[in-house]
């Protein structure tokens, strides 16, 4: 069993939310800048053709190898709990359009975890398996304590 010690339990670990991200990527490391959508005052008016920047909570620097590595892992856990559930998680067309994925990109690196299913679509469920009545159950259990005497 693992004990934590005091120097770990003293230890202030960083907890962040993130909805953007973005990476830059080169041949000697990859650096993961994730970052949350501002919350804009009501009232607060922006001009057109601008947006509020995202505020960075976090970076994250790493080797190539590590980012392959946990991007195979990723797809690998996302896909078993796809798998669990019949369903793919669905993308909005708006985000791959925005991230510039074609539909065969997207096709090709997430396929179809049911036989005929469309990319990015939720699988149908399969029919329900006849049930088997569960037996009745025995005699009724044992009452404690007074009862009031039979009518």
């Amino acid at each position: 069993m693992y004990d934590i010690s005091e120097q770990d339990a003293k230890k202030d670990i960083p907890d962040h939310f993130a909805d953007q991200f973005s990476v830059t990527i080169h041949p000697y490391g990859a650096t993961f800048s994730w970052m949350k959508t501002r919350v804009v005052p009501m009232g607060t008016v922006v001009p057109e053709g601008q947006s509020i920047p995202p505020e960075v909570v976090s970076i994250t620097r790493m080797a190539p190898a590590h980012v392959k590595m946990m991007i195979f892992t990723l797809f690998r856990l996302i896909r078993e709990q796809e798998e669990q559930q019949k369903c793919s998680v669905p993308i909005p067309q708006s985000t791959l359009d925005d991230m510039k994925i074609t539909a065969e990109q997207w096709a090709a690196f997430w396929p179809p975890i049911v036989e005929g299913e469309t990319p990015n679509e939720i699988a149908p469920v399969p029919a329900p398996v006849a049930e088997v009545p569960a037996p009745a159950p025995a005699a009724a259990p044992a009452v404690f304590g007074s009862q009031p005497p039979p009518a």
